[in-house]
Formats: C-alpha cells, sequence, structure tokens
C-alpha cells in the first residue's frame, strides 16, 4: 500500500470514528440526554480503565492466536483486510486512530446509547457494527457489555474510553506486526 492511500485510509478512519461524537452530540439532544454526563476526569478512573484493559487484552491475544474455526476467520479477516494498512501505521498514527475510536465509540454507545436502551441493548447495537464475522459480532457484544458493566460500576465513562483506546492501540500493534511477519515469511498463510 503506498504512502498516499494509507494516509487517505487513516483520513477516513479518523473521520468516520470522530463523526461518531457527533452523531451522540445530535442523538444527545433529540432524546434529551448529556452524552458526557457520566463523564469525570480523574487519575483514579484512568487506573480503573488500564486495569480493566489487561484481561480483555489477554483474551484478545488468547482468541488471535488459536486455530479455532470461527476465531480463525476474524484472524483472516484482520490480517487480509486491515493488517496491510495496519502495517504501515507509524505508531501516533495508532495512537490517533485508537484515542478517537475509544472516544467517539464510547461516547455513543456508552454516553448516548446506554442510558436509553441500557447495558445490553446498547451492547447488541455495539455488537453489530462490529458485524466483520458473526462471531466477531458475539465477541464485540460482549466486550459491549463489559464496558457498560465499567461505566455503571465506576460512575464514569473515562474508564470505558480508556479501556477501548488502549486495547484498540494494542490490537492495531498485534495485527500490524502479525502481517508484516507473515509477508516476511512467503509460502505462510495466516
Amino acid at each position: 500500500m503506498n504512502r498516499t492511500s494509507h494516509v487517505e485510509l487513516l483520513k477516513l478512519a479518523l473521520l468516520f470514528e470522530g463523526g461518531l461524537i457527533v452523531v451522540a452530540g445530535v442523538i444527545g439532544w433529540l432524546f434529551d440526554v448529556n452524552p458526557l454526563d457520566e463523564f469525570e476526569w480523574n487519575m483514579t478512573a484512568l487506573v480503573q480503565g488500564l486495569a480493566a484493559t489487561v484481561p480483555l487484552f489477554a483474551l484478545f491475544l488468547m482468541t488471535y492466536w488459536l486455530p479455532f474455526g470461527p476465531l480463525q476467520r476474524i484472524r483472516q479477516f484482520l490480517q487480509q483486510e486491515l493488517g496491510p494498512w495496519l502495517a504501515g501505521c507509524r505508531w501516533f498514527e495508532a495512537v490517533l486512530i485508537a484515542l478517537t475510536a475509544g472516544v467517539g465509540e464510547e461516547i455513543l454507545f456508552r454516553g448516548v446509547l446506554q442510558p436509553l436502551c441500557g447495558i445490553w441493548g446498547a451492547s447488541l447495537l455495539f455488537g453489530l457494527a462490529h458485524a466483520i464475522t458473526p462471531t466477531y459480532a458475539i465477541v464485540a457484544g460482549l466486550i459491549g457489555g463489559y464496558l457498560g458493566w465499567l461505566v455503571e460500576w465506576s460512575d464514569n465513562l473515562l474508564p470505558a474510553i480508556v479501556v477501548h483506546s488502549v486495547y484498540d492501540f494494542l490490537a492495531i500493534l498485534v495485527v500490524g506486526w502479525s502481517f508484516r511477519r507473515q509477508e516476511s515469511r512467503p509460502g505462510i498463510s495466516p
């Protein structure tokens, strides 16, 4: 992938994920829900988010490398469709993408949709929004439930934003590294 198309994809990803903040604002305005009602910046929430990322990312690593049918299809999709692009991401681009996705998606799903639809309604919508495969839709829905529970438990949106952002950043690194490694070993399929 050339640098121009890489930059265009980066712009598109940032525009889409950042646009979710606007969508959250419009839906919040229409239904009288403040997307940042549950948001408070504090060190406790930041640490909670970092700690809550550990089991989720460990699960990602385990499922990414397991040779189980439905999980292999997720890995193949990530490798084939996103791998070439993520392999070319610089670290600051990965941070920017992950942060924009974490903020945009959590403000929409946990900040607006969760108060309107409840944890499981918002989680179902989160899973459907991530339906790259049926298995991934289920996994994403369960992750949405985990993030929703985290917001309820902490009374703060920040831990969910931190988990989502750090998780995405680490997943970008793993998929990019895995793709580069695969490309350096011709004849080995992902």
